[in-house]
This record gives C-alpha cells, sequence and structure tokens, in this order.
C-alpha cells in the first residue's frame, strides 16, 4: 500500500498536469476561434515563411534571413506545416503556435525557478489574458516575443539530468536563433556565465551566447544594424523624456494618459520596483531578469533613436505593441509580488487570502474585458486559395491575406 503511493502521485500529478494544459488551450482557443477554425496567414507567415518553403524548403531556409536576422523556428514550423498542403499549412501553424504557447504557460505554473505560486499564476494568467494582442496573439511571425518568457525560465533552470539538458539546449538553439532575443540575454548570460560555473549552467549560458553571436553577425554583415550612429539630434533632457515617455511610459499605458495621472503611477511603480529589489535582490532569478528587462528597454530605446531626428516625434504617438509584451508582463509580475509583499505583513496576514482573492477578481476583469481579440477578415484567402489549387504547374496567382499583404506564388 505505501509503495504504491508514489505511483498514486505520479498519476495525480500527470492528470492535473493534463487538465491544466487543457484549460489553457480553451482559453486561448476561445479568444479568437476564426483564427483556429478558418486560419488566414498574418504578413509574413505567408509573404516570407510559407512562401519560401514552397518555392526552396527547408534546410535551404534554415539560416535564410528576413529583417537581418534567422528565424529557424518559424521556417522550421512553416516547413513541417506544408506536408499538410498549402490550403492546411495555416492550420497547422497557428495550432502548433497555440501548442508552444500553451507549453510556455504550463511551464511557468510548474516552473522551481520561479518560488512563489502566486508570482507563477499571476504570469501565466497574464500571458493567456495579456491585452493588447490584436498583432501578436497567435501568428508564427510575431511568436519570438512568447519565447522570451521561455528562454528565460529555460535559461535560469537548475541542474538536471543530461537528458533535461540536452533539451534545453536544443530548446535555447531554436529559440535563440529566432529573431533577436538572445542577443539581448547575451549579456544577462555573460553574467550569470561568471558565477555559476556548473555543467548546467556553462552549457545553457554557452548556447545563448552562441547563437547571440551568429544573429549579430548576420545583423552586421546584412547592414540591418546600421553603422552605430544615432539619427537622433536632441540633448540629454530629451533622452530622458523620450525614455520615459515612450519606453517606461508605454509599458504601462496603451496610449497617451494626463501627466495628473501618469507621473504618479510612474512613482508608484518605481517604488514598487525599489521595495522588490531591497526584499528579493540577491535572488539570481530577480536579479538576472531585472538585467535583462533593463538591456531589452535600452534596445527599443536604441531602436527609436535611429527612427527619428526630431524628438517631439518620438514623444507623440507610438506602433509597434509586439516589443512591449515582455516589459509588460515585468510591470505586472511586480505589480502582483508588491501586492504579496504588503499582504504578508502581520497586520494583513490573517485576511491575506480574502483580499488578494478581490484584487486578483479585479484585474481578471480588466484583463476578460479584453479578452476577445479582433483579426481582420474578408481578405480573399480562401479563394485565392482554391485558384491556385486549381492552377496548373507554371501558372502564378496572387494571394492576398491580412494586414493588406499579397504575395505571388508559381503552382510547382
Amino acid at each position: 500500500m505505501i509503495a504504491a503511493l508514489p505511483g498514486r502521485e505520479k498519476l495525480w500529478q500527470a492528470l492535473s498536469g493534463a487538465a491544466v494544459f487543457l484549460a489553457i488551450s480553451a482559453l486561448l482557443f476561445f479568444r479568437n476561434t476564426q483564427i483556429f477554425l478558418a486560419p488566414e496567414p498574418w504578413a509574413e507567415d505567408m509573404a516570407v515563411f510559407l512562401r519560401d518553403e514552397y518555392e526552396r524548403g527547408f534546410p535551404d531556409t534554415a539560416f535564410a534571413l528576413y529583417a537581418g536576422y534567422i528565424h529557424l523556428l518559424p521556417r522550421l514550423i512553416a516547413w513541417l506545416s506544408l506536408k499538410a498542403g498549402l490550403g492546411n499549412a495555416m492550420f497547422v501553424m497557428n495550432w502548433s503556435v497555440l501548442l508552444i504557447k500553451c507549453v510556455i504557460c504550463l511551464l511557468i505554473l510548474r516552473s522551481r525557478e520561479i518560488p512563489s505560486s502566486l508570482m507563477r499564476l499571476a504570469i501565466a494568467g497574464y500571458l493567456i489574458l495579456i491585452p493588447f494582442v490584436n498583432e501578436i496573439y497567435n501568428n508564427v511571425t510575431n511568436l519570438q516575443w512568447w519565447l522570451i518568457p521561455l528562454m528565460a525560465l529555460v535559461i535560469l533552470r537548475r541542474d538536471g539530468s543530461l537528458w533535461v539538458l540536452i533539451t534545453d539546449a536544443v530548446i535555447l538553439l531554436l529559440t535563440g536563433l529566432t529573431g533577436v532575443n538572445s542577443v539581448i540575454f547575451a549579456i544577462p548570460c555573460a553574467c550569470l556565465l561568471i558565477k555559476d560555473r556548473t555543467m548546467g549552467s556553462v552549457v545553457r549560458n554557452s548556447v545563448v551566447i552562441i547563437c547571440a553571436l551568429v544573429q549579430f553577425y548576420f545583423l552586421c554583415a546584412s547592414g540591418r544594424s546600421g553603422d552605430g550612429s544615432l539619427v537622433f539630434e536632441g540633448g540629454l533632457s530629451d533622452l530622458i523624456c523620450i525614455f520615459v515617455g515612450r519606453v517606461v511610459f508605454h509599458t504601462l499605458f496603451k496610449s497617451d494618459v494626463s501627466l495628473v495621472v501618469g507621473i504618479p503611477v510612474l512613482a508608484l511603480f518605481a517604488g514598487m520596483l525599489a521595495l522588490n529589489l531591497r526584499r528579493y535582490g540577491n535572488l539570481r532569478e530577480v536579479r538576472f531578469i531585472t538585467l535583462f528587462a533593463a538591456v531589452y528597454a535600452a534596445v527599443i530605446l536604441y531602436n527609436l533613436l535611429k527612427s527619428e531626428r526630431d524628438p517631439e516625434v518620438l514623444l507623440t504617438g507610438f506602433s509597434g505593441e509586439r516589443y512591449f509584451v515582455f516589459l509588460r508582463i515585468c510591470a505586472f509580475a511586480l505589480l502582483i509580488s508588491t501586492l504579496d509583499i504588503i499582504l504578508k505583513t502581520p497586520r494583513l496576514q490573517e485576511n491575506r487570502g480574502k483580499i488578494m482573492a478581490v484584487i486578483f477578481l479585479l484585474l481578471a476583469v480588466v484583463l476578460v474585458r479584453r479578452y476577445p481579440v479582433s483579426f481582420p477578415s474578408g481578405s480573399g484567402y480562401s479563394a485565392d486559395i482554391e485558384r491556385f489549387e486549381a492552377a496548373k504547374p507554371g501558372e502564378g496567382v496572387t494571394i492576398h491575406f491580412p494586414p493588406d499583404w499579397n504575395c505571388a506564388l508559381v503552382k510547382k
């Protein structure tokens, strides 16, 4: 009877894991069923990844550049998706992205690198219900922004078995050669490598740094990174205003708000950051994520300063919500962590559960208000695919898809 307990415990863990996985899948699925039941490609999904795989094929496209760097995982997904035929490729691609996102959320919930169960639930919940995601909700093109928390978790993972280490190395290789996340992770990983010389740390951090060097080489070789000079001609005060107004401010707010609201909120978050660094500053996970967030914010600022000369232009309006996914996760996690610290004080400890339940309910209401995700429709994609399938070899067909993009494919 006693010997049977470990088996039952493993079975219970497996069943609970499967139940959580299904719950996450359902929540992500019902944010927009159209994307999964009648999928259309988004921008580079068709214009770059599916087109290149159809015309050239993997592995010839493995190290093909787009925007100056490698997109290994999206190209691998596109190649596998085309095995089902071009007409069904988007089904496979979108469901593959859903699977990856579910795995990321499940790993966060099961992570030992995030010691607080409250924090794990908060981060995973925010990823599932994250607002402002119309562009990046579920497409291969913007998958790289969802890979940031996955990379952080794997990098911070404590030493496991040899097979775990091999799996981690493969994950970091695929994610590190997708987008420029590895370049931004390189400095924090180098710092972690200096302080932690265990085999697992050396392997994981070395893989990230190697991927970063590869991506950075191609960025420089393609001219995408430019000559290193800034277009911006403003002074230090303008630079500070742009950092606060465009990077910090836009992390906390979707659109412009008055200074009467903005300044107190910024001050509040600065206070929360100071409180958390004082409480958890010695944890390597906190130091690693804080350093990475700072480097990430600096990269966003650098790209902003290369785009415009006039400070006034840089301070007004903003697009590119995808760049702020990770910083907004950090801001949300900071908020939850601060509430957790405050509620552990003796005066509030007794009612901590009730207070947190009310807070989570309020946060859920705010996030669920943005739960449905709109997606452009009426592009004519399905009709174009039917014309392409009916075309004779050698005939070209122009395929239209969101957001008002198109590309020409020649039937093989």
